[in-house]
């Protein structure tokens, strides 16, 4: 078997793969470091969406309350005509004792926030029924099927 006798380029080889090598992982640590910056940065615009959702559906909660204090001692239907000249949009449903305020806010980002409250007539107290962030819907794309040919032993 013969060896070479001359062993002078070698090093230089190493070198170059380890500096390709260096470039390689470097580029790919930057491109992941880019995209986890741009899905924080998507996280943190729908965190701050959801919160200024959420400081108009307290707002509402305590005008509601104001509403509902300054007009306790009047009839319920006195009181539902109060809340309609406030807000148009809201929803009131009459049960026994009982009124169901809601109202659902938008935003611009095609978010929902969906608030619930309740006022028990009997001892004029209001309640959170619910709060909550309504899913958006979406339907996928036609996914395209292709012919199967099945084959029968």
């Amino acid at each position: 078997m013969r060896y070479i006798k001359n062993k002078k380029g070698s090093s230089s080889i190493l070198v170059v793969v380890t500096f390709t090598m260096l470039v390689i992982f470097s580029l790919l640590v930057m491109i992941s470091s880019y995209s986890d910056y741009k899905l924080a940065q998507k996280n943190s615009e729908n965190t701050e969406a959801y919160y200024k959702l959420s400081g108009q559906a307290n707002e509402f909660w305590y005008d509601i309350e104001s509403i509902i204090s300054n007009n306790s001692s009047k009839n319920p239907e006195e009181i539902i005509k109060e809340l309609y000249k406030y807000d148009s949009s809201v929803f009131v449903e009459i049960n026994d004792n009982s009124l169901v305020i809601s109202r659902t806010f938008f935003n611009n980002k095609n978010k929902e926030l969906y608030i619930e409250l309740l006022y028990n007539k009997n001892n004029k107290e209001i309640q959170l029924l619910a709060l909550k962030e309504i899913p958006k819907e979406f339907e996928y794309e036609d996914i395209d099927f292709e012919d199967v040919e099945v084959i029968n032993q």
